[in-house]
């Protein structure tokens, strides 16, 4: 075994050729949800209403819910 010692340190301090923003994140995958346009419409409203996408509205939305109603 060689004496290597490895140690991590802080994202701000890795060298500027280490993609360390693409660590521990997954890539993203495209969901296909069939509602009602009436429905969808409600979602683009609430979304523009909050300063916010529909895909983000979708992901808080979800998340809340799971948080709430989904126990480890």
């Amino acid at each position: 075994m060689s004496g290597i010692a490895i140690k991590s340190k802080p994202a701000d301090q890795v060298r500027a050729d280490v993609p360390v923003h693409k660590v521990g994140k997954s890539e993203p995958v495209r969901l296909n949800l069939n509602i009602d346009k009436a429905e969808r419409d409600e979602w683009k409203i609430a979304a523009v209403r909050l300063g916010m996408d529909v895909t983000t509205l979708v992901h808080e939305a979800v998340r809340k819910y799971l948080r709430e109603h989904v126990k480890e």
